[in-house]
């Protein structure tokens, strides 16, 4: 636990000398990859890897494709509503958010290898081309309380004073960072000492404010192959891209609503992120048929290699007694690469004549694998926050288990889903606050009706999840208070209509 705190503090002293917008959150945020696809796929929680003959199932596991027995169009639209309740510092609050996806589409086209040859054991060789929405970080988040003992500026105040930089010098070394709060005359000389600050605000008492909203997805677009041996052995490979696009923005406020500071009445600080970008996979995978009761599944997943870019910029507007100041910072922007987790998937199908099935899949990722890779010929500067910030991910995140189960009934033409899962904690024993491990739940339900060319699907996955936010840090030996969390109890509603045809 020292070496993280160690490595936590020289990734936010680096950072404060060559400002990169790059965090450990984010990678992990980029890396969790949660159930998304056709409506079939999410009926049965995602537990899809000894199934196949689906195409949210290639995102799982290719052999999948070795399935199909002809060739197939799909296409789902979503709705998903998602409720942030916070509570800070005993303060309960909550804030929903709607939005209409499209979860999937695709085609394959399905070859039949006997149809010249009827003795040829290879029977099928089948292709695929689509997409599936993989992740989802759409939300909006909202949270207020009385803060007692410290301030945001205390974090800025703390940078400057562990720098020992000159005022005219401030601007230029710290133009994303301290500049807002020099700028904006919230920190001004020390009248003892012209190389140490204070702050208007030195011992909290402020009521503080926050909106985060935040957009975006993970859609991976996949060309897969697959193939078809006896009808017992499956094969399947797919290259997949993943494209990439999350934006940030959010508005802080800190009031006097106490009127008790003098010279200071309040300040409103505006953050916006934007990361854009796209990766490359491969996935391989494997089903065997044992039996027409039993199938297994298996399948390997290579890191995602994304080459990303961040742009982002602050702006502060401060209300001191009687005057008003402002401060916008340049619009930065860094490209770099990150590198996701390995993955390996487990499965097994259980079947009973037509009447259905019921199915397994166990997930093992190491979220301490993740990786940042900045330029090929960094500065000193950026080589050292890389390092920092491996460093940090190395220390912070661990080995997760994800295990998903689903079961369909078949009745003549209808079929009934249900489907549950658990994601474990990424992070290491210790690390996470208590309450708050990032692990998520989810049950799902859906039906479908399945003619001879069309089919028509429908399901909905309900997800609960428990974060913690640290607004800002401060060095621990500080005369000021512990900087008080934010708990998030996450609550996701996703419904899924999906569309087939076959030809």
């Amino acid at each position: 636990m020292k070496n993280f705190v160690v490595a936590i503090g020289l990734c936010l002293n680096l950072t404060s000398f060559y400002t990169l917008a790059q965090t450990d959150e984010d990678a992990l945020r980029y890396s969790q990859l949660f159930i998304g696809g056709t409506a079939r796929y999410l009926g049965v929680g995602g537990a899809f890897g000894a199934l196949g003959a689906d195409f949210g199932a290639i995102s799982n596991n290719p052999a999948g494709i070795g399935l199909f027995r002809s060739s197939e169009l799909s296409f789902s639209p979503s709705v998903t509503g998602i409720n942030l309740e916070t509570n800070f510092l005993n303060s309960i609050n909550n804030d929903t958010k709607l939005k209409l996806n499209i979860s999937n589409f695709g085609i394959v086209i399905a070859s039949d290898l006997t149809k010249n040859d009827s003795e040829n054991k290879w029977k099928r060789l089948n292709i695929g081309f689509g997409a599936n929405r993989v992740n989802d970080f759409n939300s909006s988040t909202y949270y207020r309380g009385f803060n007692a003992n410290n301030s945001l500026v205390d974090f800025y105040l703390e940078e400057l004073n562990s720098s020992g930089t000159i005022p005219s010098e401030i601007t230029d070394n710290f133009p994303f960072s301290s500049a807002l709060v020099w700028e904006s005359y919230l920190v001004n000389p020390d009248v003892a000492d012209s190389n140490a600050y204070t702050s208007v605000i030195p011992n909290g008492n402020v009521q503080q404010d926050k909106l985060i909203t935040e957009d975006g997805s993970v859609t991976e677009y996949l060309f897969s192959i697959g193939s078809n041996y006896d009808d017992q052995l499956y094969l399947g490979a797919s290259i997949g891209m993943p494209s990439l696009h999350y934006s940030y923005s959010s508005s802080y406020v800190e009031s006097d609503v106490n009127e008790g500071i003098p010279d200071f009445s309040s300040f409103q600080l505006y953050d916006n992120l934007t990361t854009d970008g796209v990766g490359f996979n491969g996935k391989f995978g494997i089903a065997y048929r044992l039996s027409e009761w039993v199938r297994f599944g298996g399948s390997i997943h290579t890191p995602t290699i994304y080459f990303l870019h961040d742009a982002y910029s602050s702006t502060i507007n401060t209300d001191l007694e009687n005057s008003q100041f402002s401060y916008s910072t340049p619009n930065g922007s860094y490209n770099y690469n990150l590198v996701t987790p390995w993955r390996a998937i487990g499965s097994i199908a259980l079947f009973y004549k037509e009447f259905g099935f019921l199915s397994f899949d166990y997930e093992f990722v190491d979220y301490a694998a993740m990786q940042y890779k900045f330029k090929k010929f960094s500065s000193i500067e950026e080589k050292a926050i890389e390092n920092s910030l491996n460093e940090t991910i190395d220390l912070k995140y661990a080995p997760a288990s994800n295990i998903r189960i689903g079961a369909e009934i078949a009745y003549n033409m209808l079929r009934f889903r249900a489907g549950a899962g658990l994601y474990g904690s990424p992070f290491q024993q210790g690390v996470g606050t208590e309450g708050y491990d990032y692990s998520r739940k989810f049950i799902s339900g859906g039906l479908g009706v399945k003619a001879a060319k069309f089919s028509i699907d429908a399901a909905y996955v309900h997800s609960t999840s428990n974060e913690f936010y640290q607004p800002y840090t401060l060095d621990p030996e500080s005369e000021s208070e512990t900087v008080p969390g934010v708990g998030i109890k996450n609550t996701t509603g996703n419904v899924v209509l999906s569309l087939g045809y076959k030809f």
